[in-house]
This record gives structure tokens, C-alpha cells and sequence, in this order.
């Protein structure tokens, strides 16, 4: 057997070909005086309040709570690949093509040295297989995603700064990740798309997130604006004044913790009108930071 394969049978064997890895709000709108906004790209897009029958979720406990150890993820391109597994949405007994491309995005190179090698590849796919077979039931149903979120004018009689941002003035209850890009390069091609691996998700909420504003003292509120005067004139020095003025932001950033919990359907979303998965998600909590970094707290959902 050649080195490659040695390879990835080894990383089977010690669990080290790491393949990815939910408390829920009442039926009521998640209603705050806060600012916010959903993940990559937030879309208004209409909302059903029943969850369809979908695909059966492969997921261990899928309703027990958060273990201390468990991390909630960013929903990349390679770990949502594998929860199209856990939620049923790929199945390993009928989709073989899939499994394919699982290896060809998780281990590029081995997929790159034996796919033309009917022998070999026969082999690595009965091993990838079992694999997601053994713990899909394992691999990550809770993400987090973070989206920019614009603010109005200080209002100095309520103390606050109005959200200016539609989707959440009006409640979002589907988001888009947003968080993938189709020019991303997978393994040994730049593809728009990877055969069965839409490279984003759209999340029916548990139920909306009504943010109309962000309470903040006027001390607090100053701070703020010089500090996000100095970040936006450091972003936008060398820009056309006419371009500056239009592109003054006051930001924040929404940072939504979910767990995925059924897959519903596909459904068109995106600048191309790409066929997304539809992903009922109990929105677990919810905080507003000042910086994309998350180090300012501007807000915090209640626990």
C-alpha cells in the first residue's frame, strides 16, 4: 500500500482526521433593547412556524444541553460538509459521489494521489464510509455567527443608539451564513461548486431576533465614537471624500450562537439564487460587540 494510504489509515485509526463536530428561548420574539445583526450576509426571507418532517438528524443527545467542552464553530466550508452528514442530508449508503468529495475536501492529497487508482480509491472509500458512518453522530451541530450590524444617531433622550438595520427592526427569523466564499479554492480546483456541498446554509430560527436599539450610557456612547471615528478614518484615508462620507459607519457586530438541529428543505438564497439547505436552529444566545474581534461587549443576551 503506498504512503498516502498509510496515511489516512493511520489518521483513522488514532481519530485524528478530525471531521467536525444544543438551551432554547420560548416561542416569543427575542425582543431587546439592543443592537445586532446575523451572520455573513443577513437576508429577509419569509419565515414558515412549523418545521417540516426533512431528513432524519443524525446527532448524538440533539436535544440535551451544551457540554462544558464543547465549542461552538465557525460554519466553514469543511465543517459544514460534515454536518450535512449529521442532519441526514447526505446519506452514505446512496451517496457515494459525496463520499468522494468528502475526502477531496478533508485530505486533499490523498484524494489528489489514489482517485484515479480505481484499486486504492475503492479502498479509501469503504475506509471515509465507515468513517462517517462511525461519528456523524459526533461531529459539531452548534455554530456561531457574526454579522456586521449598522447604528443610527445617538439618541440622548432614550440613551441609546438606534438599530438602523432592517432585518433586525423588523425581527430576522432566516439567516444566510454568508461566511464562505465561491472563489475559495477546494483542494485541486477553484469550482464554483463542490458536487453536494452548498458552501453556505440558510437558518430558520427558533424564533426572531427583534433588536431595535443599544442602550449605552453617554460617557460610554462618546468613547465609542471617537473610537470608531479613528477605524474609520484609518480605513478610509486614501478614499474619494465624496466616497468617505457615504461609507461612514457607526458598527457593531451581532454574534448569534445556534444549535443546527433538522434540515427542512433546499431553497433558492444568494446573489446567484443557489439552492441552500434550509436548517431549523434554536438560537441559544445572542451578544452585541463593539469590534469583529469580540473583546468590546456592547451587549449581552439574557441566560
Amino acid at each position: 500500500m503506498k504512503t498516502g494510504m498509510f496515511f489516512l489509515l493511520g489518521f483513522l485509526v488514532l481519530g485524528a482526521l478530525s471531521f467536525p463536530q444544543v438551551r432554547a428561548f420560548a416561542s416569543d420574539p427575542v425582543r431587546h433593547e439592543a443592537a445586532s445583526s446575523p451572520v455573513g450576509i443577513p437576508q429577509a426571507i419569509p419565515q414558515d412556524e412549523d418545521v417540516p418532517g426533512g431528513a432524519v438528524p443524525y446527532v448524538k443527545d440533539p436535544e440535551g444541553p451544551k457540554k462544558e467542552n464543547e465549542k461552538y464553530e465557525q460554519p466553514t466550508f469543511e465543517n459544514l460538509s460534515k454536518l450535512y452528514w449529521t442532519l441526514g442530508i447526505l446519506d452514505p449508503e446512496r451517496d457515494v459521489a459525496a463520499i468522494d468529495n468528502f475526502v477531496r475536501i478533508h485530505d486533499c492529497q490523498v484524494y489528489l494521489d489514489y482517485y484515479r487508482d480505481d484499486f486504492e480509491w475503492r479502498k479509501i472509500r469503504e475506509i471515509t464510509k465507515e468513517k462517517i458512518i462511525n461519528e456523524r453522530a459526533t461531529w459539531p451541530v452548534r455554530f456561531e455567527l457574526l454579522v456586521p450590524v449598522e447604528l443610527g444617531r445617538y439618541d440622548f433622550e432614550k440613551k441609546e443608539f438606534p438599530v438602523l438595520s432592517e432585518f433586525l427592526k423588523e425581527g430576522a427569523r432566516r439567516i444566510t451564513t454568508g461566511y464562505n466564499s465561491m472563489q475559495d479554492q477546494v483542494c485541486d480546483t477553484k469550482a464554483m461548486k463542490i458536487p453536494d456541498y452548498p458552501r453556505d446554509v440558510v437558518l430558520n430560527l427558533s424564533r426572531p431576533i427583534l433588536i431595535e436599539s443599544i442602550p449605552m450610557d453617554p460617557d460610554l456612547a462618546q468613547d465609542y465614537l471617537i473610537r470608531t471615528k479613528i477605524l474609520n478614518a484609518e480605513e478610509y484615508r486614501d478614499r474619494d471624500p465624496s466616497i468617505r462620507e457615504r461609507r461612514y459607519e457607526r458598527m457593531a457586530f451581532l454574534r448569534v450562537r445556534v444549535r443546527m438541529i433538522k434540515f427542512m428543505e433546499f431553497m433558492k438564497a444568494g446573489d446567484r439564487g443557489e439552492l441552500y439547505p434550509l436548517i431549523f436552529s434554536s438560537v441559544e444566545s445572542f451578544d452585541v460587540f463593539e469590534d469583529q474581534d469580540m473583546k468590546k461587549v456592547l451587549y449581552k443576551s439574557p441566560q
